[in-house]
């Protein structure tokens, strides 16, 4: 299947509502939450329940989706973690892959908990290689490469690993 874009859909919410009002014609939501990525649901017709996911995207100023069920394997994985036991399997390469995803996640928040002044953390799949903190405020951490200062978010930090 393709994407289907609008010109109605110039915000994330009017393509989340709409595409909640196409999924309550057909099905029961059981869950729904929307993400960075796109829409997840855990939907049910027919006492039959499924985990629903839809992509969003913004081009040239129109948002649109592609949909999918978990059967696809949507290579995307920051399902709520707790629709997984709100559906039936119908891809463990998938769930797993959710799975991991969260781990990660968790690990970044204890690493960004961890991290003090002065302290150098090495970043994978990122822009910078790495980063040395220089401060540490409540939730708001900073570091610095190359002169430059840099918000550090724990998704940043999937991965990363403190270097001295």
């Amino acid at each position: 299947m393709g994407w289907t874009y609008s010109s109605r859909w110039d915000t994330k919410e009017k393509i989340v509502n709409d595409l909640l009002a196409d999924l309550r014609g057909n099905y029961t939501i059981v869950a729904y939450r929307s993400t960075r990525s796109g829409l997840w649901a855990v939907i049910e017709r027919e006492g039959k329940r499924d985990i629903f996911f839809a992509l969003i995207e913004k081009h040239q100023g129109e948002y649109g989706y592609k949909d999918m069920a978990e059967s696809m394997h949507p290579y995307t994985y920051d399902c709520p973690l707790e629709f997984l036991g709100m559906a039936p399997i119908a891809c463990q390469d998938w769930r797993n892959g959710v799975i991991a995803y969260w781990g990660r996640k968790a690990s970044a928040k204890d690493l960004k908990r961890a991290l003090k002044p002065g302290m150098l953390v090495k970043l994978q799949n990122k822009s910078i290689p790495q980063i040395r903190i220089v401060s540490v405020d409540g939730n708001t951490v900073a570091g610095e490469y190359e002169g430059r200062v840099y918000r550090i978010t724990p998704r940043s930090l999937i991965g990363a690993v403190i270097d001295g």
